[in-house]
């Protein structure tokens, strides 16, 4: 079987960048999977997908494998280009692992996720999207200040809670002045952070949840994984955050989380596999602060170590990933009379 690895490559690098601190953990990811492939018997060519993603499209076309691992999470230095990239792949017939075009885009906009989430019932924190500080109208605190549209930690800091509208301004002229996009400021649920991580299409598996600990943390810094809390080891924040797998975690919460997270998976129309990021409050009811379809997969990440609590090697969570993208569902409405159709899924050919 022929699969392949397709990544995205940055053609130059530039200061500043927010893919700078992330961009080696792209090329682990891609040593992990392609090792777990090659030692299933599995055929493994490489394709990074550069700022003319067209040219990736091609050479896969001409390699015509059976399945395209998709580990593209942007073009250049745009985020958005991880949905881009699903599209072309749809577009051009070519199974590929993860997560749909439509997924991808509706939860890389955390106001679509929003709104998607408040309509079917689901719990996640008030919000108020802005676009300068000046036209801000929140008065209900403690509050974080975030991306409409990014993801791996990007404009988080220990400045983005703020407990006043005096914080709430100068976080949200910090924010404009690095972020060239809208923000959200959005009730903070000052609680333990869980994340379940999901594995499936229509029925998925819970893995196992897990838990940030904040350790030796300062009582006047706000307990959240901020993009230095993920990328720069030599912080504060990296060395201090910890994740415990599986979280100890009362069974009705865990109840409730796990069944909150399959009926975000399902909403959101995910497939493959995904995480879905919580907080508890002080009467442990959870909030989905985050959902991140098509989550780093590398050995040491969160998604891998959940699957080992789970009792699946790495090997079987890459092998069970690309069976779940052979599965590709497509839905066919056929006609039963009276202007009804009946909605069917599939299994793609």
């Amino acid at each position: 079987m022929k699969v392949v690895i397709a990544y995205n490559l940055r053609e130059s690098v530039v200061d500043g960048s927010h893919f700078l601190a992330n961009e080696s953990n792209v090329y682990q990811e891609i040593k992990y999977v392609k090792g777990a492939l090659i030692n299933t018997g599995y055929d493994v060519v490489c394709i990074p997908v550069k700022e003319g993603p067209y040219l990736a499209i091609k050479e896969i076309k001409r390699i015509n494998p059976d399945i395209v691992f998709n580990l593209v999470e942007g073009i250049s230095d745009d985020a958005s280009g991880e949905y881009q990239f699903a599209a072309l792949l749809e577009a051009s017939r070519l199974p590929f692992t993860g997560n749909t075009a439509l997924a991808l885009g509706i939860c890389m906009d955390k106001v679509y996720t929003k709104y998607i989430l408040t309509g079917a019932g689901l719990p996640t924190p008030q919000f108020e999207v802005v676009n300068s500080p000046s036209e801000v109208d929140w008065s209900s605190f403690p509050a974080i200040v975030k991306p409409r549209r990014q993801d791996a930690s990007i404009g988080i800091n220990m400045q983005s809670v703020v407990n006043n509208n005096e914080e709430l301004q100068l976080a949200l002229t910090k924010f404009f002045d690095e972020l060239n996009e809208q923000a959200l400021v959005v009730s903070f649920i000052d609680g333990r952070e869980i994340s379940v991580s999901l594995l499936g299409n229509e029925n998925p598996k819970i893995l196992a949840l897990s838990e940030i600990k904040f350790l030796r943390w300062k009582s006047d810094l706000p307990r959240i994984v901020t993009y230095r809390a993920k990328w720069e080891t030599e912080s504060m924040e990296y060395k201090r955050t910890k994740p415990v797998c599986p979280a100890i975690i009362k069974e009705d919460e865990k109840k409730k989380m796990e069944d909150i997270a399959i009926k975000s998976f399902k909403v959101l129309g995910l497939r493959g596999y995904a995480r879905i990021d919580m907080r508890l409050n002080k009467e442990g009811k959870p909030f989905i602060i985050d959902v991140n379809p098509n989550p780093d997969i590398s050995y040491e990440a969160g998604f891998a170590r959940a699957a080992r609590a789970a009792g699946l090697s790495y090997t079987d969570l890459i092998t069970q990933i690309i069976s779940l993208g052979m599965e590709e569902k497509v839905l066919v409405l056929t006609p039963i009379g009276g202007g009804k159709y009946e909605d069917k899924r599939v299994i793609a050919v």
